[in-house]
């Protein structure tokens, strides 16, 4: 009944030690997404309250908050795109 039984076949999807590699790898992207959200966001809020003592209206706080916030947001892309770059190995 176990005679034709092939390791081998068993481990084609790969092992638990594999599987615990993914998870590590989804963990850090999931961490990195949360970060660039947290730090846009604060940047946002951060010049949004900071604007009020230089601007009265509010179009001109909202503004050079997105401008602040997207400026930020930019920079943290390009960080991120650089750091996947080097772990694939490209140079």
């Amino acid at each position: 009944m176990t005679k034709n039984i092939n390791c081998q076949e068993l481990n084609r999807h790969g092992t638990l030690s594999d599987l615990g590699r993914q998870v590590r790898s989804a963990k850090a992207l999931i961490i990195t997404i949360v970060n660039f959200l947290v730090t846009v966001g604060a940047t946002f809020v951060c010049a949004f309250l900071g604007s009020q003592y230089v601007f009265t209206e509010m179009a001109a706080r909202v503004l050079s908050a997105v401008i602040a916030a997207s400026v930020v947001g930019l920079a943290e892309l390009y960080v991120m795109v650089r750091t996947l770059e080097g772990e694939l190995g490209q140079p």
